[in-house]
């Protein structure tokens, strides 16, 4: 298990993005259900649409992001749009609400496994309103599962 800490209480929300390299992630699958009415509002921003859950109450965006220097890992961001306010809690703190959230993802391309290193939530969609950053310590490889939007996402980031 590793330990949640909390970087941050607020992030500006006009934080400039590092450069983001022209590579994207595709889904695995084309669409073949029309979005649903709520996501009229979010705003892909320039962030490739990967797909929605089962259920529709998310919709999922991803590209990758420039790799640290030095680093032998990929690095890739996950966008993630809620239909309603999500919230949850790290070691017993109540964490801010949120309707949006980038994570930031490392891809072992030799091993096929992904690690979360940063989350940052925000208050609204389209990644707007109140941001709380969160930093994963100890945080663990994950093999993803077969047929998921994290196996999409190992895949095209190791193209």
């Amino acid at each position: 298990m590793f330990e949640l800490v909390i970087m941050l209480q607020a992030v500006a929300a006009q934080e400039a993005p590092p450069v983001v390299d022209s590579v994207t992630v595709s889904p695995e699958k084309p669409a073949t259900r029309q979005l649903p009415t709520w996501s009229e509002k979010v705003k892909p921003q320039g962030w490739p649409f990967i797909g929605g859950v089962q259920d529709r109450s998310v919709l999922v965006f991803a590209k990758t992001a420039a790799n640290p220097p030095g680093s032998s890992y990929q690095q890739v961001w996950v966008r993630h749009e809620y239909r309603v306010e999500q919230t949850d809690s790290a070691d017993g703190l109540a964490l801010a609400p949120y309707r949006s959230e980038r994570l930031v993802e490392e891809v072992d391309c030799g091993k096929q496994l992904f690690r979360t290193l940063k989350a940052y939530r925000h208050g609204d969609n389209n990644l707007e309103g109140k941001a709380q950053a969160l930093g994963f310590t100890e945080a663990a490889w994950t093999a993803p599962e077969p047929d998921t939007f994290d196996a999409t996402i190992v895949r095209d980031a190791c193209l």
